[in-house]
């Protein structure tokens, strides 16, 4: 359904919505009605890469705690006994291993 509606622009928006019109060849109405639907989908798009990005943050942090955890139950292996992860030979063995891509430990 198509709705008319008054609406005002100063000179220099109305300057940059005519040259629009004329570089794409449409009536200035098309051309507000396109930058509108332009501006709303652009809203929509920021919202939903706010929220990608805070779920990448919850990855990130999710990933390095499971990082440290597996660095410290293969150092130690014992629970009662904490020991240094960057000092363990097993541990140090294993990252070896994975650096050239050698996964059987």
């Amino acid at each position: 359904m198509r709705k008319e509606r008054h609406i005002y622009f100063d000179e220099e928006i109305y300057q940059a919505i005519s040259d629009y019109s004329l570089n794409k060849k449409q009536s200035i109405n098309k051309v507000v009605h396109t930058l509108i639907e332009l501006g709303l989908e652009a809203d929509k798009n920021v919202e939903l890469v706010i929220e990608l990005k805070e779920m990448i943050n919850k990855i990130e942090k999710n990933s390095y705690l499971t990082f440290l955890l597996l660095k410290q139950l293969y150092s130690d292996l014992a629970f009662p006994t904490i020991t240094d992860v960057y000092k363990s030979e097993s541990l140090n063995k294993f990252f070896r291993n994975i650096k050239g891509n050698k996964y059987n430990d």
